[in-house]
């Protein structure tokens, strides 16, 4: 267990036990797509707001800070 939880650290998105069946690894495949395409989505989403985020500083003239 020490040895996944290393690995997951590092940056491991699944793992296995042994014996493991291919619809395990199906499942884990599907699963890491899904993680892969969220994670390239919210890189997106990010860059974005940082656009319109300084676009609205310049048109203000000022930063807005607040949650």
């Amino acid at each position: 267990m020490d040895s996944v939880i290393h690995s997951m650290r590092l940056g491991a998105s699944d793992f296995f036990t042994k014996p493991f069946r291919l619809r395990d690894v199906e499942s884990a495949i599907e699963r890491t797509k899904k993680f892969v395409h969220l994670k390239k989505s919210l890189i997106e989403v990010k860059r974005n707001y940082s656009i319109i985020s300084e676009e609205f500083q310049k048109a203000m003239g000022y930063e807005i800070i607040g949650d």
